[in-house]
């Protein structure tokens, strides 16, 4: 593919994960207003939050107008441009250069079908469904029609602001397609420091993030919808060290509405996706791409990692990574409107195959209703299918738990959460922990310990292997 296809057939490839599993059509043609308060858009977490909004709802609405104050624009992630609008705008072209996407003053709110609004900006919504967000620290609120309380943490920790704009965008969609009442979110403040979902507007109570994160050598394997998502994340964190990107695949159009780092231009040129992460990580981290499949960049010799992002489901390549006994590992999968993020310290916790028996698509594990949850919308070398919001999410969720691994006492919480992005994220359970059962693992009970512990020696995690003081059973 050389040059742009027209509208029709876009559409018809870049929206059809997203088509496949939704019960209606509505958000290709929703207007959307975003618009933003001064004080908030000014500040870092401001721009994070207006930033992941926009990218995220290009990767879905066709028609959104930017109504912000004229703030300086964000100088962490490209494009350049005077202001922060203008490079929103900028932004969204290039993930769909056939959307309707402008910058507009002095707006009609009743012109809209949905208003997304960057901390409390001054306007009369009338019918109007407002959403309104506020992120700081690791806390992320999200209000529907209401007022929302600020969040106190100003510090430049993306990961909040970030995951309300996946929420906000979340919502969005919701209001776009009309799910029911129930369904839809009318206050959350979301902790994704400890994974769990409040109604009430509780204030930051976790620590700051540290000057410099250091990671020694990460392997993400898989830079698909949650890699490339994650690194987009990762950019924003002041980390130090090496990352592995292993993965096979060139950037088609099908990508590019799942993904906040793919570019319309990634998928005419067919770059690999490997080489769009790797040039947008460059002057970030100490990138080595490899393209190719994870036994082939196994059977290179690569440097030995310090923690390993499995985020790839093609060619069982979760059963060879677990078969090479591991280090750490932080992962997310996304099913459908589920995120699923996931802890794995070796012998400790649950390993990969506990998580993802082979030769299902399920995880095996347990959730709140009893029923066993969709691992990632698919089995091995089909397809997955999610909305754009829950992949964004994911990678966020990523990026996050890798900030946490230099922090005092890690680990905080139990190795899994998840949560049901297409629930009243309060009122329906929409955050839940559960441990998989261990017993039921192809390779846990056979598994050597000793043989792990040699795997892993000198890697930079591997204190936390003994932390519990034995491994867990459940």
């Amino acid at each position: 593919m050389t040059t742009l296809p027209p509208p029709e057939e876009f559409y018809a490839a870049r929206d059809d994960r997203t088509n496949r599993i939704s019960d209606g059509t509505d958000y290709r043609d929703a207007a959307i207003l975003v618009t933003g308060e001064r004080d908030v858009l000014s500040t870092y977490a401001g721009r994070v939050a207006a930033r992941t909004t926009l990218n995220l709802l290009s990767r879905f609405a066709r028609n959104v107008d930017v109504d912000f104050p004229s703030v300086p624009s964000d100088d962490e992630l490209a494009p350049v441009a005077p202001t922060l609008a203008e490079q929103c705008v900028e932004q969204m072209r290039a993930a769909d250069p056939h959307g309707r996407f402008n910058c507009t003053r002095s707006p009609d709110p009743s012109s809209y079908d949905c208003i997304v609004a960057v901390g409390n900006a001054d306007f009369e919504a009338g019918a109007t469904p407002v959403l309104r967000l506020d992120g700081g620290g690791w806390l992320a609120r999200v209000v529907r029609d209401e007022p929302v309380k600020p969040v106190a943490s100003r510090d430049e920790n993306p990961i909040g602001p970030a995951v309300a704009a996946c929420l906000g965008g979340a919502e969005a969609f919701k209001t776009a397609v009309g799910v029911s009442e129930p369904a839809l979110t009318d206050a959350v403040t979301y902790d994704a420091f400890r994974h769990e979902a409040h109604e009430a507007s509780v204030e930051p109570t976790a620590p700051d993030l540290p000057a410099s994160i250091d990671l020694g050598t990460v392997r993400m394997v898989g830079v698909g919808s949650v890699g490339s998502a994650a690194a987009y994340f990762l950019k924003r964190l002041t980390v130090d060290g090496t990352i592995q990107l292993v993965d096979f695949d060139p950037v088609e159009l099908v990508n590019l509405n799942r993904s906040p780092l793919f570019t319309a231009d990634h998928a005419i040129g067919g770059t690999s996706k490997v080489e769009a992460t790797a040039e947008f990580l460059a002057d970030h981290m100490d990138v080595r791409p490899f393209e190719g499949d994870y036994d082939a960049f196994t059977a290179s010799n690569p440097e030995a990692a310090d923690v390993v992002l499995p985020l790839a489901n093609e060619r069982s390549v979760r059963r060879s990574i677990q078969h090479d006994r591991p280090p750490l590992m932080v992962h997310a999968s996304t099913g459908q409107s589920d995120v699923f993020v996931r802890r794995n310290i070796p012998l400790e916790e649950p390993c990969l195959l506990c998580h993802f028996p082979p030769d299902t698509a399920e995880t095996g594990a347990a959730c709140a209703a009893g029923e066993a949850p969709k691992a990632d919308g698919s089995g091995d070398d089909e397809p997955d299918a999610a909305f754009p919001f829950a992949s964004f999410l994911a990678g966020c969720f990523v990026a996050g738990e890798l900030a946490k691994l230099s922090l005092d006492d890690y680990p905080f919480v139990k190795p899994v959460a998840l949560v049901r992005t297409l629930t009243d994220l309060c009122e329906v359970g929409a955050v839940m922990q559960y441990v998989p059962n261990r017993s039921d693992c192809p390779l846990c009970p056979e598994e050597y310990p000793e043989v792990h512990r040699v795997a892993i020696e000198g890697t930079q995690f591997e204190h936390l292997t003994g932390h519990s003081g034995g491994r867990q059973s459940n």
